[in-house]
């Protein structure tokens, strides 16, 4: 939103699983003075589906990413003798 508000012909691109959520986000970028706001629903556990993703992004931008900021994540309330390795593997995969 910080983005959206305080720097002129701010473009977005909103990326997350929840593309309802992403709507919604981009609305209120967009009323408080984005540009444009797009959104892209992606899943960083598909790993096959990250390239495709990144080509979609760079083309709702004639090419081009100037700033990138990366949170994604997911966790575990397990604790860690607990927890199987699948559960360990796809929180360090995403």
């Amino acid at each position: 939103m910080h983005l959206a508000s305080k720097y002129d012909n701010v473009k977005l691109i909103l990326a997350s699983r929840r593309q309802d959520a992403l709507e919604d986000v981009a609305a209120e970028c967009i009323k408080l003075g984005a540009s444009d706001a797009q959104v892209l629903s992606i899943d960083l556990a598909d790993h096959a589906s990250i390239p495709f993703k990144v080509k979609a992004a760079l083309a709702m931008n004639q090419g081009r990413v100037d700033i990138l900021i990366n949170n994604g994540g997911v966790s575990t309330r397990a604790m860690a003798r607990k927890a199987s390795f699948d559960v360990d593997s796809f929180v360090t995969d995403v």
